[in-house]
């Protein structure tokens, strides 16, 4: 039995102008359909957001 699972990568936050450049590399490594970008969250939408992922890795550069 074939099990696929599906991983969307969910990028929230302010993108510090870097969102261009990510969607051609994500474009380029044919994942573009599986990354989303939210912009900044706040209050309730951002505590739903947290809610919902099964993974999280907060990065700050």
């Amino acid at each position: 039995m074939l099990v696929l699972k599906i991983i969307i990568l969910v990028i929230v936050g302010p993108d510090g102008g870097s969102q261009q450049e990510l969607l051609e590399t994500a474009v380029k490594l044919g994942i573009s359909d599986n990354v989303i970008f939210t912009g900044p969250l706040y209050g309730q939408k951002k505590v739903s957001a947290y809610r919902r992922i099964p993974v999280c890795t907060p990065i700050c550069i």
